[in-house]
C-alpha cells in the first residue's frame, strides 16, 4: 500500500536481484497475506502492532545473533 511501488514490488525486486536475492526480507504489514509473502521469497511475515520483544526475536533468528546490519524501510513520512 506504499506509494508507487507497494512492498510486494520492493519483496519481488529485491528477491529477483542476484546480488541481494539472498538477504532474508521480513516484511512487517496490517495485510494478512503470509503466503503470498513467503511464496515471493519472504524470509518471515509479521502483522501490525508489533510487539518490540516479537520482532526483536525474528530479527535475531535472522541474523543468527550477529550485529549484521539491519535496513528498516517504511513508508511514514515521519
Amino acid at each position: 500500500m506504499m506509494p508507487e511501488m507497494d512492498g510486494w514490488a520492493v519483496l519481488a525486486a529485491l528477491k529477483a536481484d542476484p546480488e541481494l536475492g539472498e538477504i532474508p526480507v521480513i516484511m512487517l504489514t496490517v495485510i494478512e497475506e503470509r503466503g503470498a509473502a513467503i511464496a515471493l521469497g519472504a524470509s518471515d511475515y509479521l502483522l501490525k502492532p508489533i510487539e518490540r520483544k516479537q520482532l526483536l526475536g525474528v530479527l535475531k533468528r535472522h541474523t543468527a545473533g550477529t550485529a549484521a546490519p539491519v535496513l528498516i524501510v517504511n513508508d511514514e513520512p515521519v
